[in-house]
C-alpha cells in the first residue's frame, strides 16, 4: 500500500505542478479529493485545486480536467462556487480519507493507461473498458461518504437540505380472500401456468406487460387507491396485472422468478456493500 500511496501522491503533485507552471503564482496550492464523472460518454476525473488564502484558510480555485480515454490532462476549469476551508480542517480531512481516495484513483489510472497500447476493436480494449467502468463504480461507491459529509459535499455541488419528515407508511388493510395457504412466487407461477395452458409466444406477454405498465403509470399518476375491496381501476389492480404478466412471461422461458430474486439480491448486496435482505 505504501508504494501505491507514493505513486498516487506523485500523480497529484504532477497535476499541481502543471497548474503552478501555467499560473505562475507564488501562493501554495493543494489538491483535494478527485471525483469521477461522465461527459459526453467519456470518463473524466476532476481534481479540485485549492489556493492558500488569508487567515489560515484554503479556497477552491480551479478543477483539473483529466480524460481517462486519452489519458491526458485537458484543461483547467474555473470554480463556479466559492468554497473556503480552514487549513486545520483541510489537513484533518486528508488524514481521515485522503489515502483511500488516491489509491482508488490510482487504480483507475492504471486501468486507463492500458488503453493506450491496444487498438479499439480488440478484445483486450473491450475487456479493459469493462474493467475501467467497474473500478469507477467502486470509486463512486467509496465517494458517497465524501458527498454525504456536510462540509465536503458543497465542494462537489451538493446542496444542504433541511431534514425531511419521516414518510407516513400507509397501513395495508387486511382483506378476506379465498386463499387457502400463503402465496409464494413459485405457487403463483404454477397457478398461472395451469390457466395459461397454451404455448403462447413471449411477445404476446411482453405486449400485455407493456400495456399493464401503462395502466399502472396512469393509476399512480391519478393516485387511484382501492377502497372497500373495490380494486377495479386502482393501483392495486394494476400492480396485480403487472405481476401476473411478469409471471406469464417468465413461464414461457421456464424461468424461476423466486430463484432469480435470491440470485439478484446476492449481487446487489455485494455491489452496495450492505447486508443481504434474505439472510438473518
Amino acid at each position: 500500500m505504501e508504494e501505491e500511496v507514493e505513486n498516487g501522491v506523485a500523480l497529484l503533485e504532477g497535476i499541481l505542478q502543471n497548474w503552478k507552471n501555467e499560473n505562475r503564482g507564488k501562493k501554495e496550492y493543494y489538491i483535494f479529493f478527485p471525483r469521477c464523472i461522465k461527459e459526453n460518454g467519456r470518463n473524466i476525473v476532476l481534481f479540485p485545486i485549492f489556493e492558500e488564502s488569508e487567515n489560515n484558510t484554503v479556497k477552491l480555485k480551479v478543477w483539473g480536467k483529466y480524460c481517462l480515454e486519452t489519458y491526458t490532462l485537458e484543461e483547467y476549469l474555473d470554480a463556479t462556487s466559492e468554497v473556503v476551508l480552514s487549513s486545520k480542517r483541510f489537513i484533518n480531512y486528508k488524514k481521515k480519507k485522503f489515502i483511500q481516495n488516491i489509491i482508488d484513483v490510482l487504480n483507475i489510472f492504471y486501468v486507463a493507461q492500458s488503453f493506450m497500447s491496444v487498438p479499439e476493436e480488440s478484445i483486450e480494449y473491450i475487456a479493459n473498458q469493462e474493467l475501467l467502468e467497474e473500478k469507477i463504480d467502486e470509486f463512486k461507491e467509496h465517494f458517497k461518504s465524501i458527498l454525504a459529509d456536510e462540509d465536503l459535499g458543497p465542494i462537489y455541488g451538493v446542496k444542504k437540505e433541511k431534514p425531511k419528515p419521516e414518510p407516513v407508511i400507509a397501513k395495508i388493510p387486511t382483506i378476506e380472500t379465498p386463499k387457502t395457504e400463503e402465496l409464494t412466487m413459485k405457487k403463483l407461477q404454477a397457478s398461472i401456468a395451469k390457466i395459461e395452458v397454451r404455448k403462447s409466444a413471449p411477445t404476446k406477454y411482453m405486449l400485455k406487460l407493456m400495456e399493464k405498465l401503462g395502466d399502472l403509470s396512469s393509476t399512480v399518476g391519478d393516485d387511484k387507491r382501492m377502497k372497500n375491496d373495490k380494486i377495479k381501476g386502482t393501483i392495486e389492480e394494476s400492480l396485480a396485472d403487472v405481476l401476473y404478466y411478469t409471471c406469464s412471461l417468465a413461464n414461457t422461458y421456464g424461468i424461476d422468478l423466486e430463484e432469480c430474486t435470491y440470485l439478484k439480491e446476492e449481487i446487489e448486496s455485494k455491489k452496495h456493500n450492505r447486508k443481504n435482505m434474505f439472510k438473518e
